[in-house]
């Protein structure tokens, strides 16, 4: 993943226009329910799917545990944000 974002980076350093270089630890939006407990289903065409936790009752949410950043998909993103700032040495 960083390879290739990098070599993108590169590519379009060459074009004139109004692009910011960036890297994205992108794996889905799932990241923010897995912190939760969610469940999560993937799929070969499409974005990851969370699993509901909270069915019928709404006053549910208020039972769930606190989420903690490091748990589920969000902790492997925090992580990939280390590994990016470290292979880049924080330059991109």
């Amino acid at each position: 993943m960083l390879d290739y974002q990098i070599s993108y980076i590169k590519q379009r350093a060459e074009i004139r226009d109004d692009f910011l270089p960036a890297l994205w630890p992108y794996i889905g939006t799932a990241i923010f329910p897995s912190a939760f407990g969610c469940k999560v289903k993937y799929f070969q065409d499409r974005e990851p799917w969370a699993e509901p936790i909270i069915f019928g009752d709404p006053k549910a949410v208020y039972k769930l545990k606190k989420a903690d950043v490091y748990d589920g998909l969000l902790g492997d993103v925090l992580n990939m944000e280390k590994f990016f700032i470290k292979e880049t040495k924080g330059r991109i």
